[in-house]
This record gives C-alpha cells, structure tokens and sequence, in this order.
C-alpha cells in the first residue's frame, strides 16, 4: 500500500518536466542551427561565385585589349568579391572563343587557380556564337566549399558557374602578353 502510494504520487509530480522536455527537443534545435548556418553560407559562396564569373567576363568584355596587368585587375577584382571567403578554393578561367569561317575556336584563355582552356568546351549553348566573325567571353568559375562546421556538408560542395558576354567595344578582345 505505501509503495503504490508513492509510485501514483510519482506519476502525478510534474517537478522536472520541463527539463526532460528541454533535453528531448535540443538534439533538433542544434540541428536547426547548425543546418541553417551551413546552408545560409553554401547559398552565400553560391552567390558571390556567381558574380565573380558575371564580374570576370564583364569586365573582359569592356575592353579591346587585355594585358597582363589588366588580366591580374581582374583576378583581383574577383578575389576581392570572394572576400571573405578563402580564394584558394576558387578557380576563374577567362577564355575568349572566335567563329572564324563557322569554326569555333579558343582565341586565347587565362586562368586563376587552373588550367587555362585549349579547347572550345563541348557544352557551349547552341548559337551563341553562330555568327562567323564573332567572338564571346566566357568566365568560369568554380568554388569548393568546405563548411566550417562539417555538420552537414562534411566532403564540401563544388560550386560552377559560367557567364558568356560579347565584346562591346570591338568584335575581338585580344590577348597582349606585355
């Protein structure tokens, strides 16, 4: 009698409820958190990886000659739009592509953290260049993220984009190594 007496009035105390109740719910609230932050900054490196290449072929396009020391400008100016992200994860590659008698060909490529191209890549959107005598500027770029937190994106997440834009000021950039 005296210990079911004590076992319902141990069933009735309410008395560190609440902490059971708090212990239960924090596993999802950090992981809440940390899932936000590492999403909010993937999205964050996605969108500035966008503009380098937006930024990169732009300011390409702008000119009619690119030297050497414009070419460290403009790898620079990208940098900077990285900040304040490592850029040693990133890697811009500018490439100018020519139609010269409806063949496509790679006039010239320079590279931040890579390879400069050789060839015309072979998913190149259809007609972007369709005119013989033209010439485009494509930018490419590509970020590994490595989250800081690897709660969720442990292996990191490789970032591409590209940005094509034809030059303004005359039919051809062309490449000074001076």
């Amino acid at each position: 009698m005296l210990m079911t007496r004590h076992f319902h009035r141990f069933l009735r105390d309410k008395c560190g409820l609440s902490g059971l109740e708090f212990a239960a719910v924090m596993p999802c609230v950090v992981m809440l958190m940390f899932g936000g932050f590492e999403v909010s900054q993937l999205l964050q490196v996605n969108r500035k990886a966008t503009n380098v290449a937006a930024t990169a072929s732009n300011l390409v396009a702008a000119t009619t000659t690119i030297r050497n020391q414009d070419r460290d400008d403009v790898f620079n100016a990208a940098s900077a739009i990285m900040t304040p992200f490592d850029t040693a994860n990133l890697t811009i590659v500018i490439t100018s592509i020519t139609n010269t008698g409806g063949v496509l060909a790679v006039a010239w490529s320079d590279a931040f953290h890579g390879q400069p191209r050789t060839t015309v890549p072979a998913n190149l959107p259809s007609g972007i260049v369709s005119d013989p005598g033209t010439s485009i500027i494509m930018a490419e770029t590509t970020y590994v993220y490595g989250s800081p937190t690897h709660f969720f994106f442990a292996n990191g997440f490789t970032l591409r984009d590209t940005f094509y834009d034809r030059p303004r000021r005359s039919i051809f950039v062309t490449r000074c190594n001076c």
